[in-house]
């Protein structure tokens, strides 16, 4: 199975120069509940209790309140911190936590308490984590009209095929958030605890990251989702958000379609790039162009 990956015939011609692809983070996306579930009710806490020790508990709780923490070290001037380094602050609100979870977890079932809770993890902790996370957007089809104009510059980009198999594409360890699989399209929101089940964190992931609303299902998305500091490269490049590029194995490549509105310039720099880098020798090259009878592309091999 091959998934595609819609593109600017610009930055196709960066994929291929330096073998680097972005993971973009989620709130640099165009549809704003993109990741945001929304954030419901905590689990009960019997069902804490039986799936956590108490040292797990402390540390989630810490967790939870690390956005707190940033704000109280970083908003208290210097001279009153004691000469205590940010890590040292964290490490010790931690052990304040740790020592206080039992009364946390009876206080925190108190109705007001949750809804504070339910505001702060949507408007602290939703947003530090995007911060966090990258997601390599692929598609199942290349053909799509709507896409070709929307993400490959109207029909003056290029579509990438990758092998799905390939392990950069494949691959699943949800204790290092590296996930990938495909989004499933629904009508209504997906929810997440405000302290989730940690018995399953790959759910955890596909609440986060794998639900998008029905009206995208044109789409037919697969995604990839990884930890941004794992990345090779930060670029700014004129965007508002920063740029982050990782290395991928070049065969994991297999074909290049252009768009039926490319310009010459650019198709022929990335046949030279096809022709002169050996890596690339195996790539197979495509042009998308619209159907004589119904409205549809047609992709035929150069």
């Amino acid at each position: 199975m091959c998934l595609y990956k819609y593109t600017s015939a610009d930055v196709a011609i960066q994929v291929l120069s330096e073998s680097q692809i972005r993971f973009t983070q989620p709130h640099a996306f165009n549809d704003p509940f993109d990741s945001f579930p929304c954030v419901e009710d905590l689990l009960p806490k019997e069902q804490i209790l039986s799936i956590m020790n108490e040292t797990e508990i402390g540390n989630l709780v810490a967790k939870q309140f690390y956005p707190t923490v940033l704000k109280t070290y970083y908003s208290t001037p210097p001279e009153q911190r004691g000469g205590m380094s940010f890590e040292q602050f964290e490490s010790f609100a931690i052990k304040l936590l740790n020592v206080n979870w039992q009364g946390f977890l009876d206080i925190i079932h108190h109705e007001s308490t949750i809804n504070q809770l339910k505001q702060s993890t949507q408007d602290l902790a939703m947003p530090l984590l995007w911060e966090q996370v990258g997601i390599l957007s692929l598609s199942k089809k290349n053909n799509d009209l709507l896409m070709w104009s929307y993400y490959a510059d109207s029909h003056k980009g290029v579509v990438f095929g990758f092998n799905a198999d390939h392990h950069f594409l494949s691959h699943k360890d949800a204790t290092r958030l590296y996930w990938s699989g495909e989004v499933e399209y629904v009508e209504s929101r997906p929810s997440l605890e405000i302290i989730p089940d940690q018995s399953d964190p790959s759910r955890v992931l596909k609440e986060l990251f794998y639900f998008k609303y029905e009206l995208w299902k044109h789409e037919q998305e697969y995604r990839v989702v990884r930890l941004l500091r794992e990345s090779k490269s930060v670029t700014k490049n004129g965007s508002p958000y920063p740029i982050y590029l990782f290395d991928f194995p070049p065969d994991m490549i297999t074909s290049i379609t252009f768009g039926c509105r490319i310009n010459a310039a650019n198709k022929n720099r990335i046949f030279e790039l096809i022709k002169t880098r050996k890596e690339y020798e195996h790539i197979t090259l495509h042009e998308a162009l619209p159907d004589r009878r119904s409205y549809k592309l047609s992709v035929n091999k150069l």
